[in-house]
């Protein structure tokens, strides 16, 4: 591993951190976008190409509000796996020098 690697953990606990906070400002953003979307009101008119716009959109914002929805419930559970890292691949070590071979011991020379 490069020296310059740290693998402590506390050197995943800021990312993990910034994780869970980005969750509320994510849902915080995209509330307040939707908010003033939908203050916007009725901008494509009530005639055909009016209506089946507004129907589009509706489907179409709402698919999307879901993505945001799902990738902001995520960041949970990404921010527990970062903290689990560290121990990861300290076992990962461990289990790495446990298969390493065994070596003889040197012959020994006669003097």
């Amino acid at each position: 591993m490069p020296p310059d690697t740290d693998i402590t953990k506390s050197s995943f606990e800021p990312p993990a951190r910034a994780l869970e906070l980005e969750q509320v400002d994510l849902k915080d953003d995209v509330d307040a976008l939707h908010r003033n979307i939908t203050f916007i009101g009725d901008f494509a008119g009530d005639d055909d190409r009016g209506r089946k716009f507004r129907r589009d959109y509706d489907k179409y914002a709402a698919e999307a509000l879901g993505y945001i929805a799902a990738l902001r419930d995520a960041y949970p559970e990404i921010a527990k796996r970062l903290r689990r890292i560290p121990t990861g691949i300290e076992a990962a070590d461990w289990a790495s020098i446990k298969s390493l071979p065994e070596v003889p011991a040197p012959p020994t020379l006669k003097k």
